[in-house]
């Protein structure tokens, strides 16, 4: 694998709530948003039934 390769294998998110706080996310392009979706809410101490 080139380091070129490496680079593509991962994509950032910027996730912005309704109060305009940013989480950032490296994330592989095989991460599920699901677990995504499950990380936020943990990081902002939300339900992730609440998450759209």
């Amino acid at each position: 694998m080139t380091a070129e390769n490496k680079t593509d294998e991962y994509i950032k998110l910027r996730v912005v709530g309704q109060d305009n706080s940013e989480v950032h996310f490296k994330v592989k392009m095989s991460t599920s948003m699901g677990k995504l979706k499950k990380s936020y809410a943990e990081r902002q101490g939300v339900g992730v039934a609440t998450l759209r």
